[in-house]
């Protein structure tokens, strides 16, 4: 068995973190319907509680949001978990310079992979695998995975 194999279909425990309501749920379902754990939650002072208690396979983590940032979380999670992967999603990933530039800059501070929304069923579950396997996935909205 491959290492794409043993990942795919595994049940993975996921921290989402998202301050817009709408869009923690809706990722979170999309999350769960593949399979995965899903504890979601609004912003870091409740991701620290999380990452302190729950033994977690990968966060997944909006990059804007009124008590921090995608960067506080990364240097966060690469503090205390090193080997604990994140994936930052954002709107602002957009095809534009400033959006490739801020999807670049994320990989570069830590992140295994970047996802731009709106995200879909498809492209969540994808960006999970592609992490979990190993693999980078930097994406923008008129750009293919990477």
């Amino acid at each position: 068995m491959t290492e794409d194999q043993a990942t795919a279909g595994r049940s993975l425990r996921i921290l989402l973190i998202d301050d817009d309501d709408l869009v923690r749920k809706a990722v979170a379902r999309m999350l769960v319907h593949g399979g995965h754990a899903v504890t979601a939650v609004p912003g870091l002072r409740e991701a620290k509680a999380v990452l302190r208690t729950l033994p977690l396979d990968l966060v997944v983590t909006d990059v804007y949001m009124p008590d921090a940032d995608g960067l506080e979380v990364l240097q966060l999670v690469r503090q205390e978990h090193p080997s604990l992967p994140v994936i930052v999603i954002s709107g602002r990933f957009a095809a534009d310079t400033f959006g490739k530039s801020l999807m670049m800059s994320m990989r570069k501070l830590g992140a295994a992979g970047t996802l731009a929304k709106p995200v879909t069923p498809s492209s969540i579950l994808a960006c999970v695998e592609e992490v979990m396997a190993g693999r980078v996935l930097c994406s923008a909205p008129d750009a293919p995975a990477t």
